[in-house]
């Protein structure tokens, strides 16, 4: 099985310098826009509410927040999944460069992906072949209940990182599985250096283990 990658959404947080933080300089918000804008043309540009900063947008779903508690990108993957990151990393670095952060104390990726369901369908394979076992508290429940899908979660403390990963039918469409991947990584010195393998190696979590899992069942 092959995942058709649909979105990719990376977020930091800031270290605070104080609390709440300082509402970012209205011009160097502007500098981002025109310097990203360089690089991945953006539509559109709005200072947010309150000084709560800014965003960057190209209608409806690519869009770019940029807040004191959180700098965002969320793309759709048009072509490749190394397009998206690059894209992503682009944006992210040149923004933080441009306001000044130099350090982060969360960072997150999210990467979204619809995978093609056999014949039966999507629920099918869901309920009955990814949750096996199933049928007899489906059979409890009533009719119109199916197997909405599995979640799994790994802790690493040493590493403070957290990932889940959900695999649904895709209730719009029945001919796609529905491949959720989250990771969080935590801690006080996280910085951009690798932002672009991690994201690779989301990207690759999703064609590699997810997949495994959908081919076994």
């Amino acid at each position: 099985m092959e995942p058709l990658f649909t979105h990719l959404v990376v977020g930091v947080v800031p270290l605070p310098t104080q609390n709440p933080p300082f509402a970012f300089d209205k011009e160097a918000l502007q500098s981002v826009y025109l310097e990203v804008s360089r690089a991945v043309p953006y539509t559109q540009f709005a200072f947010l509410p309150a000084d709560q900063g800014a965003q960057l947008l190209n209608p409806p779903e690519d869009r770019v927040l940029l807040q004191p508690g959180l700098l965002q990108v969320g793309t759709p993957v048009d072509s490749t999944a190394e397009r998206a990151r690059e894209k992503a990393s682009t944006v992210l670095v040149k923004s933080a460069e441009i306001l000044d952060l130099t350090g982060f104390l969360q960072m997150g990726i999210k990467v979204l992906a619809n995978v093609p369901a056999p014949e039966d369908g999507a629920r099918e394979f869901v309920g009955n072949r990814l949750m096996k076992g199933i049928s007899t508290h489906l059979d409890v429940l009533g009719g119109g209940f199916f197997g909405g899908g599995v979640k799994f979660r790994k802790f690493d403390g040493d590493a403070n990182e957290e990932e889940i990963l959900l695999i649904e039918p895709l209730v719009s469409d029945d001919h796609f599985i529905w491949v959720n991947y989250d990771r969080q990584q935590v801690g006080q010195t996280i910085g951009l250096d690798h932002l672009s393998d991690s994201i690779d190696e989301a990207f690759n979590f999703v064609r590699g283990p997810a997949m495994r899992i959908l081919e076994e069942a």
